[in-house]
């Protein structure tokens, strides 16, 4: 007799970890954002939005009060810090991707 056992596997990402009101609300939005993809699309968006929200944080941006020259910023940060011009691409497109959610 086969197994018919049902199975579901649970993904966790951990995108910031702050105690603080507006940043849980800033995770609150992350989660929500991420839970539409698929596991790998899920992985690769979450590293790009939890880099970019390192940079926020560190430069004292809310992130969700970012305006185009944040990104503009954080493009040029990318490229200082020798980043390939498509990974740039790719982390403003998840970026572009999230603001529209």
């Amino acid at each position: 007799m086969a197994d018919t056992t049902n199975t579901t596997t649970v993904h966790t990402v951990e995108v910031v970890r702050y105690d603080d009101p507006v940043m849980i609300t800033e995770r609150v939005a992350v989660a929500a954002f991420l839970a539409g993809y698929s596991d790998p699309t899920r992985q690769s968006y979450a590293t790009d939005v939890r880099i970019f929200t390192t940079w926020c944080h560190d430069h004292g941006v809310n992130l969700l009060n970012v305006k185009r020259p944040h990104l503009e910023t954080f493009g040029r940060w990318m490229e200082q810090q020798g980043r390939m011009p498509s990974t740039i691409g790719r982390r403003l497109s998840t970026l572009s991707s999230f603001y529209k959610y």
